[in-house]
């Protein structure tokens, strides 16, 4: 067994809320991409630094149906985002070409923390009321770029990409010619972005995503 298979496993069996598996599980998952994009000419510190969630905050998100993420600096921003399409060609699309057009409102980077439901959450509801239940719980809009950490994330660990299903998400944090973008990915892997979305618009296989992020001490 590899020891990446070893640390999924771990992850998801023996100990999910272990703060020390869950470095040496995001570390070891960076390390095989940091070699990926090597191989194709890319030299990126994609490191990873130490889980700062506590056991117990940790048990308390899987509870909530989240789970915790790593973004690396280098590779949080819009002019990054077609380095990931090089680790998942399989996504292909306007969205993770470079010059791309599909902006994030900001770069966020480290431990994040993100819904796990493969069906979006938050449905049926318009922009405004989705932008208010996010703000309540003290959280953001993901954004395109967590959107692709988490989805091929989950692909990972799961074997589902996020909205692969049915669904398709509104990404608050990212926009494109001032408009809220609209985003799945298809069980392909190939991502589709899209943009204009009327603000009132809702249904029943539409939804939202939020992230959250580490207390402060």
């Amino acid at each position: 067994m590899s020891k990446e298979r070893g640390l999924e496993d771990a992850f998801k069996f023996i100990a999910p809320t272990s703060p020390e598996i869950v470095t040496e599980l995001f570390q070891t998952i960076w390390q095989v991409r940091q070699r990926t994009l090597h191989k194709k000419g890319i030299d990126l510190d994609l490191s990873v630094v130490d889980c700062p969630y506590t056991q117990e905050q940790l048990a308390q998100l899987e509870q909530e149906g989240r789970r915790v993420g790593y973004l690396p600096e280098s590779l949080s921003t819009q002019q990054d985002r077609h380095l990931l399409a090089l680790l998942w060609p399989q996504m292909r699309g306007p969205s993770v070409r470079e010059g791309n057009t599909v902006a994030n409102e900001v770069d966020r980077y480290g431990w994040f923390d993100y819904d796990t439901s493969i069906n979006a959450p938050h449905r049926n509801i318009t922009e405004d009321e989705l932008q208010t239940i996010i703000e309540s719980q003290g959280r953001v809009g993901m954004n395109a770029t967590e959107y692709i950490i988490a989805s091929q994330d989950s692909k990972f660990l799961t074997g589902q990409y996020l909205d692969e299903v049915s669904t398709y998400v509104r990404l608050l944090g990212s926009r494109y010619g001032g408009y809220v973008v609209l985003a799945r990915f298809r069980f392909d892997g190939c991502l589709r972005v899209r943009s204009p979305l009327r603000i009132s618009r809702c249904s029943a296989n539409l939804g939202g995503r939020s992230v959250g992020f580490p207390p402060k001490i």
